[in-house]
């Protein structure tokens, strides 16, 4: 590209300093960055980048350096998705931990399971529309404690070795 490192950190939209550590190797590229190097790389650039790009998503998605195997389309939909986790990072950096941890458990949820019930679905639907509410925020605990529960005793476990609750079926209907 034949660019001062000056011009290319203004081509990627970074500072000059950030360049300089990129090509030193003491600071890995994030994904977005990565996305706008993989835009400006020549043919057989690409699959380098490419594959970097899936580490580099695997690793800030899930906490673990596990490659994404998605297609370029799925990739720029995750590269936009991890900028907004660092839009919410940059307001609250606990957010961004919890939407990991979430991201994690879903892609695990991907890979292990065949298919997806429909209460799960709506579970996460409401959890969206009623997550500010105090009142909805304990029922979700009381719901998930009741499941524990029920599930350790399902499974043969000793139910005073899990959280106990007072929670009823009744009172997750209310």
């Amino acid at each position: 590209m034949r660019k001062t490192q000056k011009g290319f950190a203004v081509l990627i939209g970074a500072q000059r300093v950030s360049v300089s550590r990129y090509e030193s190797g003491s600071v890995e590229p994030g994904a977005p960055v990565l996305w706008k190097l993989y835009h400006l790389a020549e043919k057989d650039e690409k699959e380098a980048i490419e594959q970097a790009l899936k580490f580099r998503l695997g690793a800030d998605l899930t906490g673990q350096n596990v490659l994404v195997d998605a297609t370029l389309g799925d990739l720029e939909q995750m590269v936009n998705f991890e900028g907004r986790l660092d839009a919410i990072h940059s307001f609250n950096p606990n957010k961004r931990k919890d939407f990991a941890r979430f991201i994690s458990e879903v892609s695990t949820l991907l890979e292990t399971c065949e298919s997806i019930d429909s209460s799960l679905i709506e579970i996460v639907k409401l959890w969206r529309n009623h997550s500010v509410d105090p009142h909805a925020r304990d029922l979700f605990r009381q719901a998930a404690s009741y499941l524990r529960v029920g599930l350790h005793q399902a499974d043969g476990e000793d139910e005073h070795a899990s959280v106990k609750t007072n929670a009823r079926p009744g009172d997750l209907l209310e």
